[in-house]
């Protein structure tokens, strides 16, 4: 009886540390992903996550560019122009 309350006890032990183990790696994934700023080993300047989605539409825009790039460069700087120049009015 004994012996099998050890093997219990050994395989709970193990699974305890994975699972401490599974939580540091989400917690390590959550601060580069979200967090900026450095606590530990780890500093963080700028969270990874929000780029993902700028380098998702920049992907999107080149194919999209690819079939026409004088006519959609032209109004791309066009875009941008009248975007710099709202943030200049505004500001």
């Amino acid at each position: 009886m004994t012996f099998i309350g050890s093997e219990i006890f050994i395989v709970t032990s193990r699974f305890m540390s994975f699972i401490r183990f599974s939580i540091e790696l989400i917690n390590l994934f959550l601060e580069i992903m979200l967090q900026p700023g450095s606590s530990g080993w780890l500093s963080v300047n700028y969270p990874v996550l929000p780029w993902l989605g700028v380098m998702g539409l920049g992907c999107a825009c080149g194919v999209w560019i690819g079939k026409a790039p004088e006519r959609i460069t032209k109004g791309f700087l066009a875009i941008g122009t009248i975007m710099l120049v709202g943030w200049l009015l505004l500001r």
